[in-house]
């Protein structure tokens, strides 16, 4: 004697293919979310602090177009300074990259604002006023202390790259410190 007739007989049938259907797609969604994530990154010390005394104005001077007659003159240099204080203790040597517009007819000095002097250039040397520091070039390493502030000394001079036109030379330069 079966306690189960027919028609709860299939009842039962569709409610079991229905239940395994449903463990069967619960059990593809929990494979489906077995995911790796590769997680990366780097732990570094901070920067040194700079101070340049906000936005700093190095003035070249005036000059006649006669004072850079010849491709390759110069004026005479003028410094500038980039203090560093509070350098982490194992940052010894930086380097200074200057950046900014290059000058028409020599690619390593830093170029005028438009609609002034035509065929000179703003040339930034080393503290030794012999070493040019190219444009988009790092500087050689300088030593800096972790337990005071440094003071890095650049120079700044125009510097013809042709026949010089008239007209104000002034030009804007940012600089990139890399420390070793």
């Amino acid at each position: 004697m079966s306690f189960i007739d027919e028609k709860e007989e299939k009842i039962m049938a569709a409610l079991w293919k229905t239940s395994f259907f449903l463990l069967s797609c619960v059990i593809q969604v929990a494979h489906a979310a077995d995911v790796v994530f590769n997680i990366t990154g780097k732990i570094a010390n901070s920067a040194c602090e700079v101070s340049v005394g906000g936005t700093q104005t190095v003035r070249l001077g005036t000059f006649s177009t006669g004072y850079l007659q010849h491709t390759g003159e110069i004026t005479p240099l003028e410094p500038f300074d980039i203090t560093l204080g509070s350098c982490p203790y194992d940052y010894t040597n930086v380097q200074v990259t200057f950046s900014g517009d290059v000058a028409s007819g020599n690619t390593q000095l830093l170029g005028l604002q438009p609609g002034g002097a035509e065929n000179v250039g703003i040339a930034i040397y080393e503290k030794d006023k012999i070493s040019l520091i190219p444009l988009n070039v790092a500087s050689s390493g300088k030593s800096v202390s972790t337990t005071e502030d440094t003071t890095l000394t650049f120079y700044a001079a125009y510097m013809s790259t042709g026949a010089v036109i008239e007209g104000d030379a002034n030009a804007d330069v940012s600089f990139t410190i890399s420390y070793n």
